[in-house]
């Protein structure tokens, strides 16, 4: 069974899920119904990675080799970064919880003092074509990935 309720733990942990977990326990404990499977596919030459996508209603999962690779958690998950942000909150509350918002390495929002995680997020409520920065605060997370940290 998965626990929508556990910490996320940047670098380490989602759901109960733990990288460099095998999958085939992530499953077996799940359910054999709770996730379907997909595999990653590189689209600029349209060949399987290696890599297979574990989908259910709020946790993805990837895993390479047999091993979980990135946990991803959205939707109902309640789980909390440091008991504090979670699904829902937007970046202003996590940069006010978690410290200054960056980057990851492709784009994506990230707690600076956190490696091993990024945000995935909603337009802020009032953005327009043209991004203004004030808005970026209200953005709403939608997800949260973890993933090994990079050295």
């Amino acid at each position: 069974m998965l626990d929508l309720d556990a910490p996320i733990v940047p670098g380490q942990r989602a759901a109960g899920i733990a990288l460099g977990a095998r999958a085939a326990d992530v499953l077996r404990r799940a359910g054999t119904r709770a996730f379907t499977e997909e595999p990653v596919i590189n689209t600029c030459v349209q060949v399987p990675t290696g890599i297979l996508r574990y989908r259910s209603a709020a946790v993805d999962f990837w895993a390479e080799d047999g091993a979980v690779i990135q946990v991803m958690v959205r939707g109902d998950y309640r789980g909390t970064i440091q008991g504090k942000v979670g699904i829902g909150a937007t970046l202003g509350e996590a940069e006010a919880a978690l410290g200054p918002i960056g980057e990851d390495d492709v784009g994506n929002p990230s707690a600076s003092a956190l490696p091993g995680m990024s945000f995935a997020v909603a337009p802020p409520p009032r953005a327009t074509r043209r991004r203004d920065p004030t808005d970026a605060g209200l953005a709403t997370i939608q997800a949260i990935t973890i993933f090994p940290p990079h050295p």
